[in-house]
């Protein structure tokens, strides 16, 4: 059955509409339009919010918990409360966001946050985890900020395919730093692993200039600072 919701007003990055009728099908928006110029299908279950704004959630990159709750515990309620929380202030979308831990600690981790993950669809009334940020153990020791430098690690491809392979395959985003950040890049060359997406910061102690390899796959940058030596942030998927 077909879905209608309408309201005072719609913004997208695009476009904005007075007294808009969003058409959903399946989950997905078929159509957006003006009352003026669209007709609500016969037998479609409406959904008005008069003196109410429509527009697209917001989706967060990196949260470690909220609401009392840290991503990374062993609660099924944590991720509940998590995205009930956040979804009270527009989100609806995240990546519930790793810290620096034991190696059976984020495995346990990546396993339940992964399920979660799998889960997604059925979430209702509350913001869906999308993927997870893996925050750590790849961070450099000299500014690694609050992450614990005894389970602070180099990456391998082997590292990789645990942690992989304990989400279930829903790793969205890596921070990581520029020291290891150039054995990524070599494990990527052997087809192991390839990255869609880079976020760079700019060092505390002024503008680095990036090598070529790292310019080609970058396709996003936000300088920011998050405790580290000059970190990155990368989407991974094996290849």
């Amino acid at each position: 059955m077909k879905t209608v919701i309408t309201a005072a007003s719609l913004y997208t990055p695009v476009l904005s509409i007075d007294l808009p009728v969003v058409s959903i099908e399946d989950g997905c928006i078929l159509s957006i339009g003006s009352r003026a110029q669209t007709e609500v299908p016969s037998g479609a279950q409406v959904f008005d919010f008069p003196g109410c704004i429509l527009s697209p959630g917001f989706i967060d990159l990196h949260i470690h918990g909220g609401a009392g709750y840290d991503v990374m515990e062993d609660n099924d309620a944590a991720l509940t409360a998590v995205g009930l929380s956040i979804a009270r202030h527009g989100v609806t979308g995240y990546l519930p966001t790793t810290v620096t831990a034991s190696e059976d600690k984020t495995l346990r981790a990546l396993e339940r946050l992964g399920a979660a993950v799998a889960r997604r669809d059925e979430t209702d009334s509350c913001a869906r985890p999308l993927g997870i940020h893996l925050e750590g153990p790849f961070i450099s020791h000299a500014k690694r900020g609050v992450h614990p430098p005894q389970d602070l690690i180099a990456p391998s491809a082997k590292m990789l395919d645990r942690f992989w392979n304990a989400s279930g395959g829903s790793l969205r985003m890596m921070t990581i730093a520029p020291e290891p950040i150039m054995r990524l890049i070599h494990l990527t060359r052997c087809g192991r692993w390839s990255i869609a997406t880079l976020e760079s910061w700019e060092p505390s102690s002024g503008i680095v200039h990036l090598p070529p390899t790292l310019l080609s796959m970058a396709s996003m940058w936000t300088p920011q600072w998050s405790g580290s030596s000059w970190p990155r942030k990368a989407r991974i998927a094996p290849s």
